[in-house]
């Protein structure tokens, strides 16, 4: 734990001040390592072991869960990851996790939020469905032009 705080330390003396922590294991290290000086550097958030690839874990309440764990009252950025051909997930399974991202921003848990994929005509789709949803409407099924 020494190392983290040292080399958080050091980037904090040079200007470096985002910290993407995309594991459990890193969330925890990271969020120790910060403890006092959390204002200092962004931190995003990304527990992917306990989200959409999960089915059990795609509420705002496992984001609070994650964030108790690590003893952090917010985060900057909530990263979801998806499946890398986020295809793979289904209408629904976006849905959930757009309504999820949407609830915990409102809540002020995040201030910022996102999803990672690989899949570039999904996130077209996905880009598309939070667009409309953000303009009151809604898409009746994610489709491509």
């Amino acid at each position: 734990m020494k190392n983290r705080h040292d080399v958080v330390s050091e980037c904090i003396e040079r200007g470096i001040n985002y910290i993407d922590a995309c594991t459990k294991q890193e969330i925890l290290a990271y969020s120790e390592a910060l403890r006092g000086r959390r204002d200092k550097m962004h931190l995003g958030f990304s527990w992917y072991q306990e989200e959409m690839r999960n089915p059990n874990f795609r509420k705002t309440d496992k984001l609070d869960k994650g964030m108790r764990e690590a003893k952090l009252d917010y985060v900057d950025l909530w990263r979801i990851t998806m499946h890398e051909q986020s295809g793979r997930h289904s209408e629904g399974e976006v849905a959930e996790m757009m309504g999820a991202l949407e609830k915990a921003r409102k809540q002020g848990k995040m201030r910022l939020t996102g999803f990672s994929s690989h899949d570039r005509k999904h996130i077209r789709l996905v880009f598309r469905y939070r667009l409309c949803i953000s303009r009151g409407g809604a898409l009746a099924r994610f489709s491509v032009p």
